[in-house]
């Protein structure tokens, strides 16, 4: 009952989000929300930089993290909040900040690479029952998978997944166990086998698309600067077209998605809407607030708390210059959705958990 009243209170917030997409003003509550304890990354994964901004002398402590989390709960409720980074687990307070989140009674995401999954760690999130935990897995072929994350990443990785899916069954976890993949001109002919994979051992996957040079003030060419962006046209469109016919609980992704990643690689032009504006909220490993985390900030949640923040003039003001961007990421969470996209995205999500 208690997930069907939270998708029930999404949709309303839907309409409430497009009204204020036109509006340039929050009459709605963010969707996506994200925080990065850290952006600091163990990995030199070959499409991602994000690890240079990794600064440990200006995290966040755990207790300003709780403070967040709490003024986060009051102002939403039982949300969705996902710990992106960098790599999360490099934080040695990852864990009690998760046990907090679950005590607040917040939907948790957690996205690793998988690398720190240790015994302790594993034994640890197969009982505090958290949403979802996202895997990065760019295939099951050892050598494209070190290709993208480095040379042994994939043996480490890979027998983390199998040990944490075990763990997870043997303690009836609810927790959802997602593998994230980035299509690329590596690994996209393999992708069949991910899928077998993932299906096999009742997993979730989710694929992503490179994304493009999205520094803020970029002048560069958005569309095809990437020596990773898949160029065979007959297999971008097999790859693609065998996803959607598969199409199943098992692939998070919503159809509309899988067709926009395809007819982004093959250099369509795409009616892409950001909604990031009035659905992202996205908190730095500074406190640093983001309506989208390749733009400017919009306040800090050490000076002001965060709901403060999402309805300051400073952040008005950036929706109206998020709204002339022109920057091609095609990320679905930032995309303004249908009400159908929704239904599959949760669908896949809620249904195993609500078995």
């Amino acid at each position: 009952m208690a997930d069907l009243i939270f998708i029930t209170k999404n949709v309303i917030n839907h309409f409430a989000q497009n009204i204020s997409y036109y509006l340039n003003k929050p009459f709605c509550l963010p969707t996506v929300v994200h925080f990065a304890p850290t952006l600091r990354c163990n990995l030199r994964c070959n499409y991602c930089d994000i690890w240079k901004e990794g600064k440990i002398n200006n995290e966040l402590t755990t207790q300003q993290w709780k403070k967040f989390l709490k003024d986060l709960h009051c102002w939403l409720g039982k949300s969705h909040i996902g710990i992106t980074g960098g790599e999360p687990l490099l934080r040695k307070d990852i864990i009690e900040l998760l046990e907090y989140m679950i005590k607040l009674k917040l939907k948790v995401s957690l996205t690793t690479n998988g690398i720190f999954l240790n015994q302790e760690i594993i034994d640890k999130l197969s009982r505090i029952n958290i949403f979802n935990i996202n895997i990065s897995l760019e295939s099951i072929d050892p050598k494209i998978h070190d290709s993208l994350r480095g040379e042994g990443t994939f043996k480490k990785t890979f027998e983390n997944i199998i040990k944490l899916k075990q763990a997870l069954n043997k303690n009836n976890s609810k927790t959802l166990l997602v593998i994230e993949t980035t299509l690329t001109s590596k690994n996209i002919r393999a992708t069949k086998e991910l899928f077998d994979f993932c299906k096999r051992n009742k997993l979730k996957i989710h694929f992503g698309n490179v994304v493009e040079k999205l520094q803020v003030d970029y002048q560069g060419d958005f569309n095809g600067e990437s020596e990773f962006k898949p160029t065979n046209v007959s297999k971008i469109n097999e790859t693609i077209s065998f996803l959607i016919m598969h199409k199943s609980d098992i692939i998070v992704n919503s159809t509309s998605e899988l067709r926009m990643i395809r007819d982004y690689y093959l250099g369509k032009k795409i009616s892409f809407k950001c909604a990031a504006n009035v659905r992202n909220l996205f908190v730095s490993s500074d406190g640093s607030v983001k309506l989208c985390q390749y733009m400017l900030s919009v306040g800090n949640i050490n000076q002001k708390n965060v709901n403060k923040v999402w309805y300051s003039k400073k952040a008005d003001n950036m929706r109206k210059t998020m709204k002339k961007c022109n920057k091609i990421c095609q990320f679905d969470c930032y995309k303004k959705r249908s009400l159908y996209e929704n239904y599959e995205m949760y669908k896949s999500m809620y249904r195993t958990r609500l078995k």
